[in-house]
């Protein structure tokens, strides 16, 4: 079995976007206390699921909807520990007390359960991604992300408004080629963002 090469750029960048995150929940009691807390608090989140999404599109190219196993494969990554999570939220709010009896249900993810539904419906979504060109593509995600704001049938169930609004961060991802990545590895704009 060959043994995939790890990029070091991805792997700093998602390390960074994952402290963002935890950094963010943290933060989120105390942005009503000062102005720059909440400034802060939105400065972080306006961007980093956005490029976590962008990040998991890149890393899609490898779905093949001709290979069968990989629906299998994404269904088992995504929607078991999905299902999983759902029931041990909802038996630790019941055990906790904040839920008067338990309650278990699929339709509406708990707290960030909802990562998992949606990277599952993305990654369907290139059934048809696939096929076009990405200026086709880009533009068919951005028209949906917004039309979905207008249409109220489509809401919190199954995540599909967040899905649908993300979407086109998954498609440019799905679409960026390697070249224009490692452009950007090489790039003085890359050392900016560099810590060292």
């Amino acid at each position: 079995m060959v043994e995939k090469k790890r990029d070091p750029f991805f792997d700093n960048a998602k390390f960074l976007l994952m402290v963002l995150v935890v950094f963010g929940h943290l933060l989120q009691p105390f942005i009503d206390q000062k102005d720059w807390y909440k400034d802060l608090y939105y400065t972080i989140y306006t961007f980093h699921m956005p490029a976590f999404i962008m990040i998991s599109g890149f890393f899609a190219k490898s779905f093949d909807w001709k290979k069968g196993h990989q629906v299998v494969n994404s269904f088992r990554k995504c929607i078991i520990p999905y299902v999983f999570f759902q029931w041990v939220y909802s038996f630790f709010y019941w055990v906790t007390g904040t839920n008067d009896h338990f309650s278990f249900q699929l339709h509406v993810p708990n707290w960030s359960l909802w990562f998992l539904l949606s990277s599952f419906f993305w990654q369907l979504s290139l059934f048809f991604f696939h096929k076009w060109s990405p200026k086709v593509g880009i533009s068919v995600s951005l028209a949906l992300s917004l039309l979905v704001g207008y249409l109220p049938a489509i809401g919190r169930e199954l995540t599909l408004q967040r899905t649908v609004v993300f979407l086109p961060f998954f498609v440019i991802g799905y679409y960026l080629s390697a070249e224009t990545v490692e452009k950007f590895e090489k790039s003085t704009l890359k050392k900016g963002f560099s810590l060292g």
